[in-house]
């Protein structure tokens, strides 16, 4: 038994130095990553570095990014196959030495240097009571079979080990399909060891207690090997629901692109262009850095992004888009139609009165908008989209940090439906005010039914924009006994009625303009600034 032998002398240190060499390449490529994106890509495409050169400078780097990303996944698995190595065969060493002490405690059976257990010779009564010699080899074979497992548990931790290890092939850093490969292969090598478990339901509170309670390694692991579950995780903090979807994003990119799809149209544009948006940012200031919360390609996508940290900020704006938003109108340079320009816009314009670094918008787009006009007519996607808004709220209230914020939810269009939605539908939890803009109805009659009370609902309505009159037979609110339907901009809805200088139905967020500084106002915790329209802006 060789075996017997080894396990009793050995000693774990090399493995530990090689376990201690890995977790800081794991590090080091999460940290370099990370640097990457902000003061490389992030820089240059804030630059707005052009041209041909450009173009294949920026996807060599992008490629360099993407490829940080696996070898920190495969880096951290490959640390946490060690550990976990070194932890059982340091208990295998220590059990088996146990075991051994335990077997010649009383001196009558000895342990060879092979792992052979022998009993002493038994004297002439000894051998001729049967009784007292079956008991002598029962003890004697427990005592082998003991040291047995033992040295088997041993040998099945080195072999596992081994298979588990050779899983990890350096040639996957640049196969399209890498960073899942990767992921595949963090599940199967810490699956089988101390990869803690997701949670079974989807109750932020509940999640927000599960990641509180796992050790700086057990959150790298579950983030190296369930990033897509972990994106998706409501309750958990910004910044590692961010690094998970980012995970995800160049992963969806990369096998996109792996099957041949075209960079400059589908839904792989929306996606690279969703990227190169945030890395613009990553170069900027750390206030404006943008967070990647949620993110989901299928059908016409769906994404949660924010400008500035929800979890830090004293005033977060939730911004919900309306009719025919989808990931495709996140990354153009129009400001006045991209939406995460306008939330963009919005959390500049409000650290005026919030404070700089203190705002923090979301553009949250984690629902089935309407595609077009005359699935805008109904409110089926206003009750789902709201209910799932109120999910958020709920998350996003678990996962702030420090004392009280303020908190505002602004929807443009049928956004402001959903809004209404998320108010019959378990609340706009944690809000301190509502802003309308361009509203065709929220579904209720008076501001007070949004539960924020009437005085802390602010709507805005350009004269010429023909969307809330459209939409008011279908999405208003009726009120009770009278043949009225009511949307927020009509006096008897009960809110306040902003200034409104901008025209049309797209441009209540442009810069220098008293639309977009009237919401400021609010976000920025300064309603009583706010200047108040006292009539309908018509020019006729």
């Amino acid at each position: 038994m060789g075996d017997f032998r080894t396990l009793m002398r050995q000693t774990t240190a090399e493995v530990s130095a090689a376990h201690t060499s890995w977790e800081n390449l794991y590090k080091l490529c999460r940290t370099q990553q990370e640097q990457h994106r902000r003061h490389v890509t992030g820089t240059l495409r804030m630059a707005g570095w052009k041209g041909e050169a450009a173009g294949a400078g920026m996807h060599a780097l992008d490629a360099a990014e993407v490829q940080l990303g696996i070898a920190e996944s495969q880096a951290l698995s490959i640390s946490t196959v060690l550990d976990t190595l070194k932890q059982r065969m340091d208990a295998a060493r220590s059990n088996l030495r146990t075991a051994v002490k335990e077997a010649e405690a009383d001196g009558f059976y000895k342990v060879s240097d092979d792992g052979t257990v022998t009993g002493r010779t038994l004297n002439d009564a000894e051998r001729h009571d049967p009784d007292f010699s079956r008991q002598v080899s029962q003890i004697r074979g427990e005592h082998q079979a003991r040291i047995d497992a033992i040295v088997d548990d041993a040998k099945r931790a080195s072999g596992q080990a081994a298979d588990l290890l050779r899983k990890f092939i350096p040639a996957q850093l640049d196969k399209p399909g890498g960073a899942r490969d990767a992921a595949a292969d963090a599940a199967a090598a810490l699956g089988q060891n101390s990869c803690p478990a997701l949670p079974s339901d989807d109750d932020p509170k509940k999640a927000a207690a599960w990641w509180k309670g796992l050790s700086p390694d057990e959150r790298a692991m579950v983030l190296a090997t369930y990033p897509e579950q972990v994106g998706k995780m409501n309750g958990l903090p910004t910044d590692v629901r961010d690094q998970a979807n980012r995970t995800m994003l160049d992963t969806w990119i990369a096998e996109r692109a792996g099957r041949g799809e075209d960079p400059e149209s589908g839904k792989l544009r929306s996606l690279i262009g969703l990227r190169n948006r945030m890395d613009r940012n990553d170069g900027g200031p750390a206030g404006h850095r943008m967070y990647l919360i949620g993110l989901d390609p299928e059908d016409d996508g769906r994404a949660i992004v924010s400008v500035g940290n929800p979890d830090t900020a004293e005033h977060t704006a939730v911004f919900v888009p309306g009719t025919g938003s989808d990931l495709s109108g996140l990354s153009g340079s129009d400001s006045t139609s991209n939406n995460l320009n306008r939330t963009e816009n919005l959390v500049k314009a409000s650290e005026k009165y919030g404070g700089e670094g203190n705002v923090a918008g979301v553009m949250w787009l984690d629902y089935d908008a309407p595609d077009g006009l005359s699935d805008a007519t109904r409110r089926s996607y206003a009750h789902t989209g709201g209910a799932e808004l109120s999910d958020y709220l709920t998350g996003m209230e678990t996962t702030h940090q420090g004392g009280e914020r303020h908190v505002t939810a602004v929807g443009h269009s049928y956004g402001t439906t959903t809004i209404g939605g998320a108010a019959q539908h378990g609340g706009l939890v944690g809000v301190d005010d509502v802003v309308t803009a361009g509203s065709p109805g929220v579904m209720a009659p008076h501001a007070s039914d949004l539960g924020v009370g009437a005085n802390h609902v602010w709507a805005q309505e350009a004269y010429d924009d023909p969307v809330p009159e459209a939409g008011r037979p279908f999405l208003a609110g009726d009120k009770s006994g009278a043949d009225v339907t009511i949307t927020p901009d009509d006096p008897m809805f009960g809110g306040n009625r902003m200034t409104t200088d901008t025209t049309g139905h797209s441009d209540y967020w442009v810069p220098d303009s008293t639309s977009l500084d009237n919401q400021a106002k609010v976000v920025g915790g300064r309603g009583d600034l706010v200047v108040h329209e006292q009539v309908p802006m018509d020019p006729n």
